[in-house]
């Protein structure tokens, strides 16, 4: 699946390779989470907030992975009319 900023929000699987030390090839690792920034180089996961829709708590943990890495995306969770996924940031945040 092309990853795209219609995506934020809903909660997905990415695949992708990460560095591993002592080997000769990087590691496949599978990241869940509530996609929260689409951008050039990279994407940005946050894994605490996944499941809570109304989330208020701050500590959060954030993965950002580079695009160049990603193998395969998966959508967990679609977008529903009521709750919708996209919520583009301002152009200009404080």
């Amino acid at each position: 699946m092309k990853l795209t900023r219609k995506l934020i929000g809903r909660v997905v699987e990415i695949r992708f390779a990460d560095h591993c030390e002592g080997s000769d090839e990087p590691m496949q690792t599978v990241a869940y989470g509530r996609l929260i920034d689409v951008a050039r180089s990279h994407v940005v996961l946050a894994g605490w907030i996944a499941l809570a829709d109304n989330a208020t708590d701050d500590s959060h943990t954030r993965w950002s992975i580079v695009r160049s890495a990603i193998s395969d995306v998966l959508v967990l969770s679609p977008c529903e009319s009521a709750n919708p996924c996209h919520q583009p940031k301002s152009k200009r945040e404080s």
